[in-house]
């Protein structure tokens, strides 16, 4: 919550609990699904402290929430789902007291983790727009309404994020400011000067992009390389050289593809002395072209980064820009990917559709190697 707000009638506006939930639980999704995982555990998922609560003439005191808490992790409950920290003042009281307590077996879940975790046991979509719990439940899209809400959060958000285990986003479109810009920023990680000539030239070029057909809202995996790049942040994990894809289809009615990449990979630098980059040249197979596409492009760059072989695909989105050019249309490829820590969208734009898919794939293997880049040097 900003500290800032000071005055009388800031406070007096601010939503009930607005002051007890700060940041958001740490809850994160499970790595894989149980389908996925090669041994089945049964997890228990207890809501006594919530469900408990709603027969008639039972009324759960602080000091006996915090005790059923403790009775629940010493017989091996693997969640306790506390209630919804943002509701009254006593859920608010107790996540404060439970933050404090040392679980050996529990974790305390919160209204979004619950509601993500059904949807991945369930193989079913969570929306972005649910209200509290979805990815974009909490968004902010332009750039004069981002910095009110930087400066005085309560005026446009009736309860902190945070309470529901859910986070404010920020989305880059062709509204974005440079308030925009820097809040996007702060969530990579990136300190950047409101005053930098870098925020104004990020700005320009987002914009240029969106007047191409880009749309960075659900494409924050591309949004960031694009600000790392412009920003000298980003270095070159490959060189394409050229690729080909090829389609057959038999008199059976049968179709298949076939693609062909050429591409340098660098090697790492051993004091003064740099070897040459490595070359590849190799060919795969698919159903269509995108997936053969995809197939090349893994067999050239798992051997190099075997960390790769994480990332699946969740979703494919072709859209078209222009109708009206018919055949010759400018299509954008939206494409959402995950590994076994986070989700990423990224987005290509070309009147070939296999060039725009070309984009959205190169950019999501590439957001995959940064992330894990950056994540090794803060271990370090």
């Amino acid at each position: 919550m900003n500290k800032k707000i000071t005055t009388q009638t800031q406070k007096a506006n601010r939503p009930k609990g607005y002051r007890g939930c700060k940041g958001s639980l740490p809850l994160p999704l499970p790595a894989e699904g149980p389908s996925e995982s090669p041994r089945r555990a049964v997890k228990i998922y207890d809501t006594t402290l919530r469900d408990g609560a709603q027969s008639v003439g039972v009324s759960f005191s602080l000091e006996d929430k915090l005790r059923m808490a403790r009775a629940l992790d010493d017989l091996g409950v693997h969640y306790i789902e506390g209630g919804w920290p943002g509701s009254n003042p006593k859920a608010i009281a107790f996540f404060k007291e439970a933050g404090k307590m040392r679980f050996k077996n529990a974790r305390m879940t919160s209204l979004k983790y619950i509601s993500h975790l059904t949807a991945e046991v369930s193989n079913q979509p969570a929306p972005a727009n649910l209200p509290f719990v979805g990815s974009h439940a909490f968004a902010h899209k332009g750039g004069i309404h981002v910095s009110a809400v930087n400066k005085a959060p309560a005026t446009y958000e009736h309860i902190v994020p945070g309470c529901v285990g859910n986070k404010r986003f920020v989305s880059i479109s062709e509204l974005s400011g440079k308030s925009n810009i820097l809040a996007r920023a702060h969530d990579m990680g990136l300190k950047v000067d409101k005053k930098s000539p870098d925020v104004q030239r990020i700005v320009q070029r987002v914009k240029e992009l969106e007047s191409k057909g880009y749309h960075f809202e659900d494409a924050e995996g591309s949004f960031e390389l694009l600000s790392k790049s412009l920003l000298g942040k980003l270095k070159t994990y490959f060189t394409l050289y050229g690729y080909r894809v090829m389609i057959w289809k038999n008199a059976e009615d049968e179709t298949w593809a076939e693609a062909t990449i050429k591409a340098a990979v660098p090697n790492h630098e051993t004091g003064t002395t740099k070897t040459p980059d490595t070359e590849e040249h190799t060919s795969a197979g698919g159903k269509g072209p995108v997936e053969a596409l995809d197939n090349a492009l893994r067999k050239v760059l798992e051997k190099f980064y075997p960390a790769l072989k994480e990332v699946k695909l969740m979703d494919y989105k072709v859209r078209i820009l222009n109708e009206t050019d018919g055949t010759a249309a400018v299509t954008r490829v939206h494409i959402h990917s995950k590994d076994k820590k986070r989700k990423w969208g990224t987005v290509g734009v070309s009147d070939n559709i296999i060039d725009a898919s070309w984009q959205a794939l190169t950019d999501a293997y590439i957001y995959k190697l940064k992330k894990d880049e950056e994540n090794q040097e803060k271990a370090r």
